[in-house]
């Protein structure tokens, strides 16, 4: 399973009422579409990252971590180290994957660089920063004025520059994955249902796996894990779980949007013949109706993606159905022997 975060949709304001309406209605679906993808992507890196420290309870040959990124903003400068039990990893010591994730990292670090230079070139912005992730120390945020950024957050520089942040983290996310010990989905469900076998069977119960029309299912377990089963593993089955109530929920509501998004793109698409009358009952000037025509071609561009993400996000959705079943039939068949 790869990290495939989205950018967050940005719709371009036209300064024609209608038509900004229009766009802000219309771009609910897609923003749903990404919070959905997005919360799915990370869940899942999330839980690989705890499954690399189940399976060392059960697995001698568990992968060894190379280390854990460390992120720090020096001078406006992203620092990025790697670092094992205090001590800094020499990239000499890295595998080549992991070589190869961190040179896609220092790339994106350069591209961020630059962006950050021409936005401070904004008037206004001249004391934009990056700032280390309050809530995750391994993402990066845009430290500048909120006001400002919510001004002028139709702004090339400023889309830009928020989608290079979104690109980063990802790659961060997944080097830091990879220096986990680079455990696979199916590693770490596997590490995890022989966890809680053994738990059970301290108790002299058993798990039950079944796959029922292509839905994993598993019972067996308390509606409350604290206290009854170890912390990590604890952890990692609430996770798991929260994974496996998300991919449900997605096969039914994912597709129930298509119909929505095709809708609005077909409206999009007449909004272009409208734009001439409909600036001009917005009292807009000559320039300030060439950048509604601009910013409304944009939005159609936008709006015209929502295909494209239902596919993908639906398609990740059935693989990932899938990879959980195939492992959950194996430990099935298993149990049975």
């Amino acid at each position: 399973m790869k990290g495939n975060q989205l950018p967050d949709l940005v719709m371009k304001w036209t300064r024609i009422p209608t038509f900004d309406e229009f766009f802000e209605k219309s771009s609910k679906p897609l923003e749903q579409l990404v919070s959905w993808n997005n919360s799915l992507d990370d869940q899942i890196c999330k839980f690989r990252k705890l499954g690399a420290d189940v399976r060392k309870l059960s697995k001698a040959d568990a992968p060894e971590p190379l280390g854990t990124v460390k992120l720090e903003i020096v001078n406006s400068q992203i620092n990025l180290t790697i670092v094992h039990k205090e001590q800094v990893v020499p990239e000499s010591k890295l595998d080549k994957v992991s070589l190869e994730r961190l040179n896609l990292v220092k790339k994106k670090i350069g591209l961020l660089h630059k962006r950050l230079a021409t936005l401070k070139k904004r008037q206004g912005f001249e004391n934009a920063n990056f700032k280390v992730g309050e809530k995750d120390k391994k993402t990066i945020e845009l430290s500048a004025d909120k006001d400002l950024l919510s001004k002028f957050k139709d702004e090339d520089d400023i889309v830009d520059m928020g989608r290079s942040i979104v690109k980063f983290n990802n790659r961060v996310s997944l080097l830091d994955v990879q220096l986990a010990g680079n455990v696979t989905l199916e590693q770490a469900i596997s590490a995890l249902l022989n966890s809680l076998k053994d738990e059970l069977k301290k108790r002299a119960e058993k798990l039950k796996i079944s796959v029922e029309n292509g839905v994993p299912e598993i019972s067996g377990l308390p509606d409350d894990v604290e206290g009854f089963l170890p912390d990590l593993v604890a952890r990692a089955w609430k996770l798991f779980k929260s994974i496996l109530d998300l991919l449900k929920k997605l096969t039914k509501q994912v597709p129930a949007l298509l119909p929505e998004i095709e809708t609005a793109m077909k409206e999009g698409a007449e909004l272009p013949g409208k734009l001439k009358d409909a600036a001009t009952s917005a009292n807009l000037g000559g320039m300030e109706i060439l950048k509604a025509g601009k910013n409304t071609s944009s939005n159609i561009k936008t709006l015209g993606s929502g295909p494209t993400i239902t596919k993908t996000l639906s398609s990740t959705v059935n693989d990932t159905l899938l990879e959980i079943a195939g492992v959950f039939t194996k430990a099935s068949k298993e149990e049975d022997n």
